[in-house]
């Protein structure tokens, strides 16, 4: 079967039951430190969809790890995959649930690069402006790189909004350069 059919299949099944059960955003915190973990941890992607480990040492690591901070469902979820010896997708089935879940609930993802580092406050300002200029939610990271010399690149949904010095610079040396 093909991979991807495979981890859409659980994923849309998945974020079907968490909406009809009233759970979808508990689902979708769960998942997302799942994924985080996924592919942020080598060790613990290795552990979980590697062949070392028999698939009931890897329910029960993942009992360890998340029985008293995740959702029932989504502990369910996470056990039938194992149980079905489908771990080596959990990475892409969290990905497509992570996708599904951000569609349904018009959630967007965003990241803005900071020249310097900034509060939080402004962080949150700015992101409540581009809540309301796209109408919709937005999961946001920051960064900072202080190649930009100032200001702040915000990207969203493949979108970028450049307002950053070192942007500006480049504008004005090629309008120079034309000349």
């Amino acid at each position: 079967m093909d991979t991807n059919r495979v981890t859409v299949r659980y994923a849309k099944a998945f974020v079907e039951l968490a909406s009809e059960e009233d759970v979808l955003m508990e689902c979708y915190h769960d998942i997302s430190v799942l994924y985080y973990s996924l592919t942020n941890y080598q060790g613990f992607r290795d552990s979980l969809v590697g062949q070392k480990m028999m698939a009931d040492e890897k329910l029960g690591r993942l009992n360890e790890m998340f029985a008293d901070s995740f959702q029932p469902l989504t502990l369910r979820f996470i056990q039938l995959i194992v149980t079905n010896y489908r771990y080596q997708y959990l990475p892409d089935i969290c990905r497509n649930c992570l996708d599904m879940i951000r569609r349904k609930e018009q959630i967007s993802t965003g990241k803005i690069v900071f020249a310097q580092p900034v509060g939080q406050k402004l962080v949150d300002e700015l992101k409540e402006k581009f809540q309301k200029k796209t109408q919709r939610n937005i999961e946001l990271s920051s960064e900072t790189d202080s190649s930009l010399i100032g200001g702040f690149i915000f990207t969203i949904d493949g979108m970028q909004y450049d307002a950053s010095i070192a942007t500006r610079f480049a504008t004005i040396k090629k309008q120079l350069q034309k000349k």
